[in-house]
Parts: structure tokens; sequence; C-alpha cells
């Protein structure tokens, strides 16, 4: 009898049909003997559906990253490991296919979105599937932090009950892995519309993870006048290559955000946002995904958000951060 793991490794997810989020032809899954030692298990960061590590320093180089980020006077590059969240190995065999099939459409998009519009992103490759060894299963269950605390979730058990996470990672099961590049504070803010973002991103009344950016940014990056320029130029090219994405694909302003770095990059974040809401087969349909928007100026279109009103702060926010930048 063909145990989940067996077929796993024979099959790829253009066999399963409907049965999964997506169909992504001809990509096999892939499954990786990890070193799991290349994860600093000593915090653990989750959220609804994925969980954060840092790599430890001593197991990983910065030989993933490019020269010119690993220069000097750049922002400290970081690898870093999502990993499915434990509740993705329940309550069926099947889970870890259906994590991966999602995490290999969003990695496909974050590549069309890069090549298409020149919007970068923190995916560093595709996801793979690996077994969670039972040392590392209680390494990772030992340090782990949930946002929000304690959320409910619903788990099929003899009927559907609501039952509170974070469940414990399980060993010797599969889990889905992927290796992405980290944006740490001082050097990246995150950006976006919902309330706790803009709130942060807000010049009339700076924060101190705010105002730390910005010396980082004077400090590191902006040393003369034409380096002010430059940077400030490179992140208004980078906020309209989003915009255009964003046009282009609708779905995108669905807890719309991304990661703004010192040196002028702009990064997407959390592209699986996107399909969530939308259950086509082909990446390049999400545009079919109109969310419905609440009403503005029509003189005012929303470009990033849903809301006229998120819009317009968002807006202001993004005028008063150059404002500061060219100081």
């Amino acid at each position: 009898m063909l145990t989940a793991a067996s077929m796993l490794s024979m099959l790829s997810l253009a066999d399963w049909g409907s049965k999964f989020p997506t169909r992504v032809l001809n990509e096999p899954i892939q499954r990786v003997n990890l070193d799991w030692d290349r994860l600093n298990a000593t915090k653990g960061f989750c959220g609804m559906s994925k969980c954060y590590f840092s790599a430890n320093s001593t197991k990983v180089g910065r030989s993933r990253l490019s020269d010119r980020e690993a220069g000097r006077r750049r922002a400290e590059p970081r690898l870093g490991y999502l990993v499915a969240n434990p509740h993705q190995q329940r309550p069926c065999s099947w889970s870890q296919i259906w994590a991966f099939a999602q995490w290999n459409r969003t990695y496909a998009f974050a590549q069309e979105l890069q090549e298409r519009f020149g919007v970068r992103h923190t995916l560093l490759g595709p996801p793979h599937i690996t077994t969670l060894p039972e040392e590392h299963a209680a390494r990772l269950n030992a340090n782990i932090t949930y946002s929000p605390a304690g959320f409910l979730r619903y788990k099929y058990d003899h009927g559907w009950k609501r039952v509170s996470y974070p469940p414990p990672y399980l060993a010797g099961k599969d889990v889905t892995v992927q290796a992405v590049r980290a944006c740490p504070w001082p050097a990246c803010i995150i950006v976006g519309c919902d309330v706790e973002k803009l709130s942060r991103f807000n010049f009339d009344m700076p924060d101190a993870r705010l105002e730390g950016f910005l010396r980082h940014a004077r400090k590191r990056r902006m040393g003369t006048r034409q380096n002010r320029t430059k940077v400030i130029q490179d992140f208004k090219r980078g906020i309209a290559s989003v915009a255009t994405s964003v046009k282009a694909h609708p779905c995108l302003k669905e807890d719309f955000q991304v990661y703004l770095r010192t040196d002028g990059s702009v990064f997407n974040v959390d592209l699986d946002r996107c399909f969530n809401h939308n259950r086509s087969e082909a990446v390049s349909l999400s545009n079919s995904v109109e969310l419905p928007l609440q009403p503005g100026p029509a003189s005012e279109p929303q470009t990033f958000c849903r809301k006229g009103g998120d819009q317009r702060k968002l807006d202001k926010a993004l005028e008063q951060f150059y404002q500061h930048l060219s100081r």
C-alpha cells in the first residue's frame, strides 16, 4: 500500500487536478533532506499559515545573495526559512500537498511580477517538502510565538469543532519549507493599508520603529545630496512599479503590503493573499479577481488600498517619507 510520503515523491502537482487549490502544470513536488540545524529555532514567529525562523549564521553563508547586497555599507541581508504552520500538518496526510501547491503557486506569481513589472520579492526559491525529525520538532515547538496569540480555528474530529492553536509540530511528518531573504528592521520597514501598518507609517506621530528606519537610511545610505536624490528616485520608481502590478492584478489590494529597504528597494511580501480569494488554475488569471472597493472621491482612485480613506493616508505618508529623506 502506498503511503502519502511515497506518493509525494512520485507525483507532480498536475496529477492532483481539482483536489488542490491550483494546478501548476509540469511542476514536480520537490522533496529535500533539509539540514534542520540551519534554522535558528531559538525564536520563531507564526501567523495563520506559516512560521518564520531566521537562519543560523554559523550554518548558512551569504552565497545566495548578490555581491551588491552583501557589500559594505549595505543593509545586512539575512537568510531565513518559512515553515508551514503546524496546523497544516493536520487533519489529513494530504495537507502538505495542499500547502506546497499554494506556496508553489505564490512563488510562480512572485516571479511573474518580478519579470513583468520589475517588483522584487523575498522568496529565494521554490518551496520544498521535507520530513521533520523528532528532535527538531521539539526544538521548534519550544520557541514559537503566534500573532495573533491563541487564535481559533476549526478542526474536523467526528464533526467540525472549534479549537485554539497553536498545535505542536508533529515529529516524523512532512512539512513545507521555503528559503527567504529576511528584511530586518532598521534596514527595512513594512508599509501597507491596514490600520496597524498605516499607524506605524505615520509621520505626524512617528514611532520608534519609523524613526529608527529613517536614521538608518540617512546614516547608511545618504551621505551626500546626490545619494539622497538617487535613493528617493529608487523608492518612487519601485512604488510606481508596484502600482502598475496592482492595476494588472487587483487581488493585490487585499491586505496590500510591501517592504521598503533603506537602499531604495521595494519588495513584495505575502503574495499568497491573492489566492485566498482566487481559485483559477493559472496564476496569470489572478487579475480576474475584482475586489469590491469602498467609495472615495472619483478624482482619487485607490491605487493600493480598498478604502479611499486608507489610500489618502498612505499617499500622504509616502509624500512625507520622501520629504524626510530629502532633508
